[in-house]
């Protein structure tokens, strides 16, 4: 029995292993990538799902801008499943990334069943921060990310697009902007615990069935959210916006608290007393 076991490690765990692999990025590193793009390129090479850690030149200690235009293709000629592109946990230094011919920071391509992961960065100074098109069974996670001072914070086409700890604020247009086609199906799309404040047109410009749940949205010139489908609205500050909640059609809006508007379960229209104008 013992040797059994042992024949099938022998053979299985070097095939596991080809199926998950680490690239880093550093710059100041000739034993690392030199760009995103290109450690991007290497694991679309490959079956499986892989990592993309981007390390700070500046060892952590000062922000560092890598300007490129990022490109994740999951749907064209790859064998690629999924990629997480991540900050290095260990390094408190913010990394920045900003488009380099004034277009999308990062674009995101999806397939079917990939998954696509970013984590961890400031995200600015592009015409998009993110811009995504999304796929059939398809998976886009944004966790971690200041996104701001961009034209658009998250242009989203059709992606699964779930958002969880992040802060969308000052971008000059709306802070996430959806468009896309209203026939596609099984498209679920969520935002948690993020703040969206500052924009300079709607907060959150909506084109299907979202969850948005713990955020705060305050502060957008032209409104905090505008949808024309069916939104979750659940236990969110939504304040000092032009106009608070623009929807076309059923809006379930719970345990919140929202300017001028007092009906709904659990809802109240108190002043959060927010400690500075960012928060």
């Amino acid at each position: 029995m013992k040797t059994l076991i042992l024949f099938i490690f022998i053979i299985v765990f070097p095939f596991l292993t080809c199926l998950a692999e680490t690239y880093y990025v550093d710059p100041s590193n000739t034993n690392n990538s030199n760009s995103i793009q290109e450690a991007i390129n290497m694991a679309r090479r490959h079956e499986g799902n892989h990592r993309v850690i981007v390390l700070n030149p500046n060892k952590g200690l000062e922000p560092y801008t890598y300007q490129e235009d990022i490109k994740v293709n999951l749907r064209e000629n790859t064998a690629c499943e999924s990629i997480c592109l991540s900050k290095n946990k260990k390094e408190t230094g913010e990394i920045r990334l900003s488009s380099s011919s004034n277009s999308a920071a990062i674009e995101v391509l999806s397939g079917k069943d990939t998954e696509t992961v970013i984590e961890g960065f400031t995200i600015c100074g592009s015409v998009y921060g993110i811009k995504a098109k999304g796929g059939d069974r398809e998976k886009l996670k944004i966790s971690d990310c200041e996104i701001r001072n961009n034209l658009f914070g998250i242009l989203d086409i059709n992606s699964n697009l779930q958002i969880r700890n992040c802060n969308i604020s000052r971008n000059y247009d709306c802070g996430i902007m959806e468009v896309g086609n209203n026939k596609i199906e099984n498209i679920s799309k969520e935002i948690f615990h993020s703040f969206i404040n500052s924009n300079g047109s709607y907060g959150l410009y909506l084109d299907k069935i979202w969850n948005i749940v713990n955020c705060t949205i305050t502060n957008n010139e032209e409104g905090g959210i505008f949808a024309t489908n069916r939104i979750n609205i659940i236990n969110n500050i939504i304040r000092k916006n032009d106009t608070q909640i623009d929807v076309d059609k059923n809006c379930n809006v719970i345990y919140s608290d929202i300017q001028d508007r007092r009906t709904g379960e659990g809802n109240i229209d108190e002043d959060p007393l927010f400690v500075d104008s960012w928060s």
